[in-house]
């Protein structure tokens, strides 16, 4: 990024939109220093689903900062919550988990300032560890949904790479599209709503950055809780009926029954 360039795209708002839920840690260990030191034309946008008061309660209030609170309403409810509060040209949806420097996001700006037919665009994900979090993949076929199979976007392809859908986790918009597509669909109250969003966007309007990346603080053995492994199941319905009509239904189906085989011959595995 050229000297003048990287000015310009300092310049340009973008509002970032962080929906929290038992966070404290995260906002705390991050988020505090990243006000204090990004861009003064960055506006920050927290919702807190619960058990994020405390640490949302220490930042200064101030006219970059925005901080509303309420029940546990979901993801897609709650970013599209932030949306409504935000006006930016640029919207970057982040989790809190996520930790990056400011540079890796003015260069997507930048990226989307000369690429008009971009819609969304998002960074390389990465755990503590080093290894691969989920970031960029292609949209999920029948077959893929009944066999419970994500194709990821080739990390050593070009610069910029077409992908079928971006993680929520961290997904900078053109504010246009975003509510041109009416942000995401509240029927997702966790999981599948990025796939879902990034599906609405159609084909060559998403793209992963190859050449930025962000540590996204999740750990290589986290497990997912019985509950969320349920909201799981129910948003992949969901998005299977949306994409596939009936079809779908059935490759969902289709994929609960190889989860309960799998879960059946790991417990036969456990008793021998």
């Amino acid at each position: 990024m050229s000297g003048s360039a990287n000015d310009c795209v300092s310049q340009t708002n973008v509002d970032i939109l962080v929906l929290t839920y038992n966070s404290n840690e995260d906002i705390r260990g991050f988020w505090h220093h990243l006000i204090d030191t990004s861009p003064p034309n960055w506006k920050y946008y927290f919702r807190d689903n619960g058990g994020t008061a405390e640490a949302l309660g220490e930042i200064p209030r101030t006219a970059r900062v925005d901080v509303t609170s309420g029940a546990n309403v979901g993801f897609a409810k709650g970013i599209n919550a932030l949306l409504a509060r935000s006006e930016a040209p640029y919207v970057a949806i982040i989790n809190p988990d996520v930790e990056f420097e400011p540079k890796i996001l003015l260069r997507m700006i930048e990226t989307l300032e000369n690429e008009k037919g971009i819609s969304v665009i998002g960074p390389r994900l990465y755990r503590l560890d080093g290894s691969h979090a989920s970031d960029a993949r292609y949209l999920p076929t029948l077959s893929d949904l009944a066999l419970r199979r994500m194709r990821e976007v080739d990390r050593g392809g070009p610069g910029l790479a077409s992908a079928g859908w971006l993680s929520g986790a961290f997904m900078v918009w053109r504010r246009p599209d975003l509510l041109a597509l009416k942000g995401f669909d509240e029927k997702f109250f966790m999981f599948w709503e990025d796939v879902d969003l990034s599906r609405r966007a159609g084909p060559h309007a998403v793209y992963v950055q190859n050449s930025v990346s962000a540590l996204h603080r999740v750990g290589g053995s986290h497990k997912m809780s019985t509950a969320a492994a349920e909201y799981s199941k129910i948003s992949r319905r969901h998005y299977a009926r949306e994409s596939f009509g009936w079809q779908g239904v059935v490759a969902a189906r289709v994929a609960e029954c190889v989860e309960q085989a799998v879960a059946l011959r790991d417990g036969i595995r456990g008793r021998l």
